[in-house]
């Protein structure tokens, strides 16, 4: 959540009006986050007072938040903690605010928890593994814009900023996801959140309450979907992993859905994809001179860095 575009009155006036929202003030830009320009206001609706989230989102294509609007909705409609947008008489959701999509949201109780514990990993990881099962009867798909293919793009666009030594690595952990790929393993695939941080979870107390922002979701293995989610539930920045919350975690997900034995065997691998994907980028945000994100809101790569480098070596193992 920040705020790139600026929100004129009677802009938000109209978006308001379209979706049947009284507002009773003026919206608040939020100010945390990176990627999107994001207001809270207050608002009446059906008579009843409410807190709503406005989402302008400023870089994803109109299939991505195609896809977004009917992976939120089919979770809602699931029971999971998923915020689904509001929408109009006609069921539209996505409106258009200064040539941006324009997405309005009930505001999910809770806060971010910090640090993450034990009991917080196994609730995401039950989330994910409900997530997963519930998504699978979405009829759209979404291929992952941030696959192999945006990987060797991006490869050829920064390397020549990088060290001699993070060439190397680059090229090593890119041959081995083109390496896993070429194999085709047939791990079980569906809809994934693809960016599960501790930042895109609300709990009150130690119950989950929401999971937010499902701009990059696609339709990958669902074993990229918990590595990326382990990454930054359970692995510190020095890319030691945190057995606690580890088990916590998978466990939890195990519980739900079994890990079938390719994921067992391919799980170092996928691991170390998600690292190289989060390092590059990172490490491509950069070098992007046209980027709206100011750079001391870019987040380093070397966390990433530092997990691949540490998950070349060896991985804690899945729970049978």
């Amino acid at each position: 959540m920040a705020v790139y575009t600026t929100l004129q009155p009677n802009q938000f006036i109209e978006l308001c009006a379209v979706l049947e929202l009284k507002p009773t003030g003026a919206p608040g830009p939020v100010p945390e986050g990176i990627e999107n320009s994001t207001f809270f206001f207050t608002a009446s609706r059906d008579g009843k007072i409410g807190e709503y989230v406005l989402t302008l989102v400023e870089s994803a294509d109109q299939r991505q938040i195609d896809y977004a609007i009917a992976l939120t909705q089919q979770l809602a409609r699931a029971g999971l903690p998923v915020p689904a947008p509001l929408t109009d008489r006609a069921g539209t959701a996505a409106h258009t605010v200064s040539d941006k999509p324009a997405l309005v949201f009930n505001k999910a109780p809770g806060q971010h928890c910090q640090p993450a514990l034990p009991g917080h990993c196994a609730a995401i990881g039950e989330f994910l593994a409900r997530a997963h099962r519930a998504g699978k009867g979405l009829a759209s798909s979404m291929a992952n814009t941030r696959g192999l293919p945006w990987a060797r793009n991006m490869e050829a666009t920064i390397k020549s900023h990088l060290s001699h030594q993070d060439r190397e690595l680059l090229s090593l952990a890119l041959s081995d996801w083109q390496a896993l790929v070429k194999r085709a393993p047939p791990l079980p695939s569906g809809a994934i959140h693809g960016d599960l941080f501790v930042d895109n979870a609300l709990f009150v107390g130690p119950k989950l309450s929401a999971v937010i922002d499902y701009y990059n979701a696609c339709t990958d293995w669902w074993l990229l979907d918990v590595a990326i989610t382990v990454n930054d539930w359970c692995v510190d920045d020095d890319g030691n992993v945190d057995q606690g919350n580890f088990t916590a975690l998978t466990r939890a997900y195990q519980q739900i859905r079994a890990f079938t034995p390719e994921e067992h065997l391919h799980w170092q691998s996928v691991l170390c994809v998600a690292s190289t994907r989060f390092w590059l980028s990172r490490l491509a945000a950069r070098q992007d001179d046209t980027a709206a994100i100011p750079l001391l809101k870019l987040k380093s790569p070397n966390p990433y860095r530092q997990r691949l480098v540490k998950h070349r070596q060896a991985v804690p193992a899945l729970p049978a």
